[in-house]
């Protein structure tokens, strides 16, 4: 997988297939996890979660998406500060959403559920560095993923 990250995080591409680049852990289910940026240093952090899914058919991937919907509960001591998006990048289907912290800060969650993956993001940003932590970020992330395998 490749992601394009915001310019105040880095300013690069970076690829998350075979270990690349920042050392994907194992992550929950078994996918691979990536994060990048330090919460006390950076006006933004970045996770990523790539979950391998085995080939389903529509009505499997509405079910899958549904569920992921139903999953998203606000985190504690956090209030929504956007319903559930739900967004379309041809075949593949997204899903975001924010939250804020009375600390100020920002918690956004985005899915894009492709043929064979699910990629989550989370993002942890400070809103006062608007240039460098844009709303919508989660969903911008998730939106640049594409494959690398061919």
């Amino acid at each position: 997988m490749a992601i394009d990250l915001p310019a105040g995080l880095l300013k690069r591409n970076a690829a998350t297939a075979n270990g690349q680049d920042s050392g994907p852990e194992n992550g929950e289910g078994g996918g691979r996890e990536i994060s990048f940026g330090e919460m006390l240093a950076d006006p933004m952090v970045v996770s990523v979660l790539t979950l391998s899914l085995p080939d389903m058919d529509e009505a499997s991937r509405v079910a899958q998406f549904e569920d992921l919907k139903e999953g998203l509960e606000a985190p504690e001591a956090s209030s929504r500060l956007t319903a559930p998006e739900t967004f379309k990048r041809g075949e593949d289907t997204g899903l975001a959403v924010s939250y804020s912290f009375p600390s100020g800060l920002i918690y956004e969650r985005a899915f894009i559920l492709m043929q064979r993956k699910l990629v989550r993001v989370d993002v942890l940003r400070w809103p006062a560095h608007p240039e460098a932590a844009p709303a919508g970020s989660a969903r911008r992330i998730s939106e640049s993923v594409r494959s690398l395998e061919t």
